[in-house]
């Protein structure tokens, strides 16, 4: 996926599956919003399909924001197209609301996503366990854990250290692989990122602006699985600088989420890369 060059403070992507087509916005939606999902335009022209707008990388969004993505919906609409709009994150719901555009704006199921209380409290704990555990080990000052939704695939923080706006809005909800966890979910195996700025992780992406401007130089995630191989979630620690992940932190790592599957019968190890 390619992301366009910054217009103002947000960017676009464009993404094609068979006839359908995505547009994926990342940063702030403000007065500029408009004219860089008009600049897509000749990318979703190419496609026949349902358009998907989808919110997941939007940290803000305002008056302007939110009346550039109905002037869009509309546009695409009257042209015959199906529009709807996919993992808005809360805040910009709140301003959706208020500006009395939500109810013209079709919202796909996903669009802040509420796990099962049950599961989330159970599961949350046992996150938060492994984030304090592994900021011990690794002597890391920020870290969050993020709590897995088998329904909709997405990762969703419920803890978390040192970390302020705009990161934890952009990460509030996570289903890409454009981040360490992301793809840790995904490949089912630990990350370790060196270095944000040379890893093919972030490069050309929004989160690496994000990542940098919260002071995260290396990470690690590790995900959480019991022991019949359900993925839990995914722990994440953070540091202000580059480091190499030592052997001796890797396997203490490894002994860490080890020692979570045990917890339950069947244990499906999770190897380290």
């Amino acid at each position: 996926m390619t992301w366009s060059e910054l217009r103002g403070p947000v960017r676009a992507a464009v993404v094609g599956v068979n006839e359908h087509v995505a547009v994926r916005l990342a940063g702030e939606l403000d007065m500029h919003a408009l004219p860089a999902l008009v600049n897509t335009l000749p990318q979703v022209d190419a496609y026949s399909g349902r358009i998907a707008l989808d919110l997941g990388r939007v940290t803000f969004c305002d008056s302007a924001g939110a009346s550039a993505l109905l002037a869009f919906s509309r546009h695409l609409s009257a042209q015959g197209r199906a529009v709807s709009v996919e993992r808005v994150h809360s805040s910009v719901l709140r301003v959706l609301r208020m500006t009395g555009h939500i109810d013209q704006l079709r919202l796909e199921r996903g669009s802040a996503p509420v796990l099962n209380g049950l599961a989330m409290r159970r599961n949350g704990q046992l996150l938060r366990g492994v984030l304090i555990e592994m900021l011990r080990l690794t002597g890391a000052p920020m870290g969050n854990a993020q709590l897995y939704d088998p329904d909709t695939g997405v990762l969703r923080i419920v803890t978390q250290r040192g970390f302020h706006e705009p990161f934890l809005t952009y990460f509030e909800t996570v289903e890409d692989r454009e981040s360490a966890c992301g793809a840790a979910a995904q490949d089912r195996a630990p990350v370790f990122v060196e270095e944000v700025e040379s890893s093919g992780i972030f490069l050309g992406t929004p989160a690496l602006d994000v990542v940098l401007d919260a002071e995260v130089r290396s990470v690690m995630s590790l995900p959480v699985a019991s022991g019949d191989g359900r993925l839990l979630g995914v722990v994440s620690v953070h540091h202000t600088a580059p480091r190499l992940w030592t052997p001796d932190e890797r396997e203490s790592l490894g002994r860490l989420g080890a020692a979570v599957r045990e917890e339950n019968p069947g244990v499906t190890p999770v190897p380290l890369r």
